[in-house]
């Protein structure tokens, strides 16, 4: 039985190399890895960016975006910042409305205080109070179209995923706080291999007279779902509540067998839904294999384990139900 799980392991390693290169490494570029300080000496003219992709480029400036907007990805990336874009745009669904989502990874300190200051207001007061895992901050283009970031330092996607903590702390600052609870719609699968789609509503706490919010957000892992409830480790967390559960066998017909019992699942959570579209806007191979590929592989690795299953078909059965149900729970949000 063990050489079996090994030879399992090992058959789940080398499938997820090539659904990584099939579905992450979508871009080559000739230029060779900097430094900060050669990224700071590399562009000194202020009418051009620095960005390296030419597909990103042809699509950020189809929305709109300019080399006066993207200089502050430019002044990030001098300081040794790395910055992706994904969501709407990498689908090429984009409206005229629509945010674009960029993640951005690098050392807070290095960071320049003006920079800090309008991205990240209070961070480092809630930063001694509270164990806080990223930022989400926005911005408006010269067109005023909404520039979206999840800010992050590299520990927190070199590390991921935590599959005994499934969630994540967001911390947004009064300005760009959203009212009310939140909710995510996310697929997970049992220890059978049997789907679950869950809407999961996250109650927001208010931490700041500015209106600054923390708010745990669900990330890849396990958890028990017990009527509305979510346990972690044993334990109910209250500010996290199963709204909605679609239960379905792997080949899409209802499940409703453990309806009335609780159930551990493996979620794949939003930080990994992110990193399914994460595309580099400077070029760095090291950096997107570290915060891209190499997290992405470990969540799928890990899913394969927990089901028993090849992990690129149960990942593409769960992203397949979640778009196929996704109009019944989120009818005005695009996926």
């Amino acid at each position: 039985m063990r050489e079996k799980k090994v030879l399992f392991a090992t058959e789940i390693k080398q499938k997820i190399s090539i659904v990584i290169c099939d579905t992450l490494c979508q871009s080559l570029y000739m230029t060779a890895s900097k430094t900060p300080d050669q990224r700071r000496m590399q562009y000194p003219e202020q009418d051009r960016s620095a960005i390296e992709n030419p597909r990103i480029i042809t699509l950020l400036g189809s929305a709109g975006l300019t080399a006066v907007d993207l200089q502050l990805f430019d002044r990030l990336y001098q300081q040794g910042f790395e910055t992706f874009v994904h969501g709407s745009i990498m689908a090429d669904r984009i409206k005229p409305t629509s945010d674009i989502d960029f993640t951005v990874i690098g050392d807070f300190k290095e960071m320049p205080a003006d920079l800090r200051d309008t991205l990240m207001p209070g961070y480092t007061a809630i930063r001694g109070l509270r164990m806080i895992d990223y930022v989400s901050t926005s911005v408006r283009s010269q067109d005023g179209r909404k520039i979206s970031m999840h800010i992050s330092e590299p520990d927190f996607r070199e590390t991921h995923p935590i599959l005994e903590k499934p969630f994540a702390t967001e911390y947004r600052p009064g300005i760009h706080a959203k009212s009310g609870p939140r909710s995510y719609f996310l697929s997970g699968a049992t220890h059978e291999g049997d789907i679950r789609l869950l809407n999961i509503l996250c109650e927001s706490e208010s931490v700041g007279v500015d209106g600054s919010t923390v708010t745990d957000i669900p990330q890849t892992g396990k958890l028990i779902i017990k009527g509305d409830s979510i346990l972690i480790d044993g334990h109910e967390k209250p500010n996290m509540k199963a709204q909605d559960v679609i239960r379905l066998h792997l080949d899409g017909t209802s499940d409703e067998s453990r309806q009335e019992y609780a159930e551990e699942v493996m979620i794949l959570g939003l930080e990994f839904d992110k990193m399914s579209s994460d595309t580099p806007m400077y070029h760095n191979p090291d950096a997107e294999q570290r915060l891209v590929q190499g997290p992405a592989a470990r969540s799928m690795e890990a899913l394969g384990l927990y089901t028993q299953t090849d992990p690129a078909v149960i990942t593409n059965r769960l992203f397949s139900e979640l778009a196929r149900h996704w109009s019944k729970i989120k009818p005005h949000k695009a996926r």
